[in-house]
């Protein structure tokens, strides 16, 4: 079984979910943004950010997991968070992005787009 399949626990949930808001309030992402990097419609994005939310699928999980990773990189590659949070939203000559913003080709392709973008800082770290 695939773990973007496998629902995550509540604890799980409750903690991703702590670490995305941080970071969508770092990035300054406005809410149809954190709908797009989810996969969310509005109705499950309600559902998830409320209150005390049901535990998220895998793929959200993962798509969390993304985000983290990505910020994580950020945070190596950046002086200030700042800085981090400026460039995620700073067009990049580079591939993959070739024009766009990281934070805009990871909503513009929904599929690839954040595990491309944080394939791309994990390099960028290593390098």
């Amino acid at each position: 079984m695939d773990s973007r399949d496998t629902p995550a626990t509540k604890d799980r949930t409750r903690v991703a979910l702590k670490g995305f808001r941080y970071i969508m309030a770092q990035w300054g992402c406005n809410e149809a943004e954190q709908k797009q990097l989810l996969g969310l419609d509005q109705a499950g994005f309600d559902r998830l950010m409320g209150g005390e939310p049901d535990p998220m699928s895998g793929q959200q999980l993962q798509r969390i997991s993304y985000v983290m990773g990505i910020a994580r990189a950020l945070d190596i590659l950046y002086p200030t968070e700042d800085r981090a949070a400026e460039r995620i939203r700073k067009p990049s000559p580079e591939a993959p992005f070739l024009g766009l913003s990281p934070l805009a080709f990871a909503l513009a392709d929904p599929e690839n787009g954040l595990a491309l973008t944080r394939r791309y800082f994990d390099w960028k770290v290593q390098v």
